[in-house]
């Protein structure tokens, strides 16, 4: 919650000094513009182009859905978490970068791409505020990685427990903590690969397997609940049939356009991820093993 606070803080200080510096004349010279959200100059494929930057960026405002089982009522509170997670980064995210394109309208102005935000922090508010801004980006990249870290031991916990990974090792808690302490050691020798892969790299492995999982729950909605629970009322045809397939065909468009570096990368981990369900199913002749959950499940 703190770290929360503080980058709302760091956001309303940006977006306070760049309004006394338009209305001051400075950067485009106006508070109100069409231009952040709509340049003639840019072309659609140059916006595809950034699109796997994009999906390396945002994913991981679901991980808060990992820990559901230690949630009280995680029918209700989980959806609920998501959408305020999403909402708040999101509404952060547009108003931040619609003053940053105000303030500072020409991107060549900047040294590198990668210091860009350090960049227009130090322009508009001097070495005090880049400093501010430098500390919480330093402490938001560890609470990432701690929460990154715990939402993926307790999914591999999970398919360890339910035989879908060996139980030996992935299904173990320590007596002591009860955690999974080797789910955790797993997940932070993977983590320590990224000093060894370039951006590029890493961005085709993650993009890969998120979008293509993305594809696949939206298609798994209208499985379970349109087909399987025939949820065809209005409101039922709106939200698991109409919603997740625009979804699907969206992500799928994001998906074929990430190049072949991450087709071939991510193809590549596929083909593994498909040897090993043949095996654990002996070449389909037995079911997979699937997850249960203690919430028993409910419908409207």
């Amino acid at each position: 919650m703190v770290l929360v606070l503080l980058q709302v803080l760091v956001c309303v200080l940006f977006v306070a000094i760049s309004m006394r510096d338009l209305l001051n004349g400075e950067g485009a010279g106006t508070l109100l513009s069409s231009q952040p959200f709509f340049d003639p100059q840019v072309s659609f494929p140059s916006l595809l182009a950034i699109l796997p930057l994009l999906c390396f960026s945002f994913p991981g405002f679901d991980a808060v859905t990992t820990l559901a089982e230690e949630t009280i009522e995680p029918e209700k509170t989980m959806p609920k978490a998501v959408m305020l997670i999403t909402l708040l980064g999101g509404t952060l995210f547009v108003i931040v970068t619609y003053f940053a394109q105000l303030v500072q309208p020409n991107f060549q102005a900047f040294s590198s791409p990668d210091s860009a935000g350090m960049e227009l922090f130090m322009q508009i508010g001097g070495n005090l505020l880049s400093a501010f801004f430098l500390a919480v980006v330093v402490l938001a990249a560890v609470a990432s990685a701690v929460a990154s870290g715990a939402s993926g031991a307790r999914i591999l916990y999970a398919m360890g427990r339910e035989g879908v990974l060996p139980k030996g090792f992935f299904g173990y808690l320590s007596p002591r903590f009860r955690t999974p302490v080797w789910n955790i050691i797993v997940i932070a020798v993977v983590a320590m690969m990224a000093n060894f892969l370039d951006m590029l790299t890493a961005t085709a492995l993650i993009n890969f397997g998120a979008l293509l999982a993305f594809v696949f729950v939206n298609i798994a909605v209208i499985f379970h609940f349109y087909i399987r629970h025939q949820q065809r009322s209005g409101k039922g045809i709106i939200l698991y049939l109409l919603l997740p397939l625009v979804g699907a065909l969206f992500t799928g468009v994001f998906w074929m356009n990430l190049g072949a570096t991450a087709l071939i990368l991510g193809g590549c981990w596929f083909l593994v991820g498909l040897g090993y369900l043949l095996y654990l199913t002996k070449l389909f002749r037995q079911p997979p093993p699937s997850l249960h959950f203690e919430e028993a499940e409910s419908f409207n």
